[in-house]
């Protein structure tokens, strides 16, 4: 018979041996794009594999702000990017830095975690956040590398949901409910924005949430 794996199932005998590059260095966020709500648990699910260490850097859009991430953008949220070198995100936005050491046992082990974004949400913060984040592992030679991998995604923080309907005369309604209760949200204010930031239109919902 052959050698033993790792797990202990012998294996066939074999005539050569081949060589394989190693796993590359891993990092997913699992969800694409997200929603959290206010009542929820403030966590974000991540993958990685072969990291040492993970930075988030987490942009806080300002309100004022949504109608040029809209219009200076070419709108895929799931890549970024902006039609101007000039237009940074610090430009329509509050930054925040952390960073955590994934749990491992060794370079080739998968890691779920849940990142806590409390520190990020703290003082009840809410709204449209751009997470970039990071991820650094050591190198074939033993050195820490700066960077190793990147994933970035959008979290919007909230208890509103909204719901638009389009009636058979092609009219849209809208209609608002919290998360946490699933009930209709009354006197919250809607409006509809224009490329400039001035609302087109606005009013605020009744007992219905309409």
């Amino acid at each position: 018979g052959g050698m033993a794996s790792s797990a202990g199932y012998p294996l066939a005998a074999f005539s050569k041996t081949v060589s394989v590059a190693p796993l590359e260095k891993e990092l997913y966020i699992m969800q694409k794009g997200a929603i959290l709500s206010l009542n929820a648990s403030k966590t974000l699910a991540l993958f990685s594999r072969g990291l040492n260490q993970v930075t988030l850097n987490a942009w806080q859009i300002r309100p004022q702000f949504i109608n040029l991430l809209v219009t200076q953008s070419y709108g895929d949220l799931d890549s970024l990017e902006m039609r101007s070198h000039s237009m940074e995100f610090s430009h329509l936005s509050e930054k925040q830095y952390f960073s955590y050491t994934p749990a491992q046992t060794n370079e080739n082990t998968p890691n779920y975690t849940a990142l806590n974004l409390s520190s990020l949400l703290r003082d009840g913060k809410k709204g449209l956040f751009h997470l970039e984040l990071q991820g650094a592992g050591i190198s074939e030679e033993g050195r820490q590398e700066s960077l190793t991998t990147y994933q970035s995604t959008f979290l919007l923080v909230t208890d509103l949901a909204m719901n638009i309907k389009q009636t058979s005369e092609g009219r849209r309604e809208v209609f608002i409910h919290s998360f946490a209760s699933g009930k209709p949200s009354s006197g919250v204010k809607v409006e509809v924005v224009g490329q400039n930031g001035l609302p087109l239109f606005s009013n605020v919902t009744n007992e219905q949430g309409y």
